[in-house]
């Protein structure tokens, strides 16, 4: 709570509080609280210079203290009173050694030994632990979270492993994003306005009344199967915030070691697979039957997926390496726009310069969109028109191949977000 006013502490406190009352274990630190924030907590440890001054019930530490010869100023709160007697030199000593001399130090101390016992062969432990109030209670929980580790241990399964932080960030994570409006109608959203944008304007365009024209042929499909490839690479940019204003809570909770880069940017890309699916069935099918495409479904269905995941795992790519979210904002939209000179529909890959043509087979797009090509028009009547040849997409290749060649892309920028993640410092000191 440092930094905060005291209303918003208290907000804070509140929802540990809740948290705590739904049979889970919260250990605080916290320095100077007021009367309420005091009041809910249920066990108390003061400490002193290093010292342990009580640890017991919270609401039994005024009459320990006072028991030691320490008495609450009527004009203090209890929280105040205590901090202030903690900060004063010439009380540190006697109230330190007033606990230490009392028997509830002792009795905490036979707690603790039981409970480090018990660690060790709990056949020999009390199973009703006293001393800090339910803190034993909390302590034999963690003792038996040791044990049950060094069994696991030795089946070969380590609750800190890579899968089992995966594991922790799905099981509390996806279910809150899952049900967020906010969350999906930013995943949906731009791809069902596309779909009836798109359906709408090309509708039975693949299957002209009197077989292919020139338009159909050579404008009007390859021009949908551009936007089909694109549009994931453009929405890409929507992806971007939510690793970028993560930034604070991954490096923090990555210096706690609650999981490590990999866990962490697993679970972004398979949380954002697992709503791609049911989206992109969703958009290809209505395209496809809707526009007249031709060859095979599962192709168009796969091409899209994988092209709008890239185009997630390249946002992820930009956002780890680029310091604010303006610089990933301009960065992204520029790389993604100079791709698209090198997809093949604005200039056939045979008409590009020689010194550039290294960039087109560094393009994702390119292969997505020559599967697609492929895909429609590979043994297709399209009478006098040889689309093929006229976008220099080779007749004799594979639109299976190129698909493969696609996927590459996906652990390439993976691993590119991982290295850059795993290396860069996000805090400055």
């Amino acid at each position: 709570t440092s930094g905060l006013d005291s209303a918003t502490a208290n907000e804070i406190m509140k929802l540990m509080k809740e948290i705590a009352d739904d049979n889970r274990t919260v250990i605080a630190s916290i320095h100077s609280p007021t009367a309420f924030c005091f009041s809910l907590f249920d066990n108390l440890l003061l400490l002193a210079s290093g010292n342990v001054a009580f640890c017991g019930k919270a609401s039994e530490a005024e009459a320990f203290l006072s028991s030691v010869g320490f008495d609450r100023d009527a004009s203090y709160t209890t929280s105040e009173w205590l901090v202030d007697l903690l900060t004063q030199s010439e009380s540190l000593g006697k109230v330190t050694a007033g606990y230490q001399a009392s028997p509830l130090a002792e009795q905490n101390r036979q707690t603790v030994e039981r409970l480090l016992l018990e660690s060790q062969d709990p056949a020999e432990a009390d199973t009703s632990p006293a001393g800090c109030g339910s803190l034993g209670s909390s302590l034999a929980n963690l003792a038996e979270g040791k044990k049950n580790k060094k069994t696991k241990g030795a089946t070969g399964y380590e609750p800190n492993s890579s899968f089992h932080q995966l594991k922790s960030l799905v099981k509390f994570r996806t279910p809150r994003n899952y049900t967020d409006s906010a969350y999906l109608g930013s995943r949906l959203g731009d791809k069902i306005l596309f779909m009836l944008v798109i359906v709408s304007l090309y509708w039975g365009k693949g299957n002209p009344e009197g077989g292919p024209t020139y338009a159909s042929s050579m404008q009007v499909i390859p021009s949908v199967l551009f936007m089909v490839v694109v549009l994931p690479a453009f929405g890409a940019a929507g992806y971007m915030p939510s690793l970028m204003l993560e930034r604070p809570i991954f490096v923090r909770e990555r210096a706690d070691g609650n999981y490590n880069v990999i866990s962490y940017l697993s679970f972004k890309v398979v949380e954002e697979f697992v709503v791609s699916v049911p989206v992109s069935l969703l958009f290809t099918v209505v395209l496809y039957y809707g526009v007249g495409m031709h060859g095979s479904l599962a192709l168009f269905w796969l091409t899209f997926l994988v092209t709008a995941n890239i185009g997630i795992v390249l946002a992820y790519l930009v956002a780890a390496f680029a310091p604010t979210v303006d610089a990933a904002n301009a960065f992204l939209p520029c790389y993604v726009t100079l791709c698209l000179f090198f997809v093949g529909l604005l200039i056939p890959y045979g008409e590009i310069p020689v010194y550039w043509q290294w960039f087109s087979y560094i393009t994702f797009l390119r292969y997505s969109w020559s599967a697609l090509m492929l895909n429609e028009f590979e043994g297709q009547d399209t009478g006098p028109f040889d689309v093929l040849s006229l976008f220099s997409v080779p007749r004799d290749g594979s639109k299976w191949a190129y698909f493969g060649y696609t996927c590459i892309f996906y652990p390439v920028f993976f691993l590119a977000a991982y290295a850059i993640m795993s290396v860069r410092k996000y805090v400055k000191r």
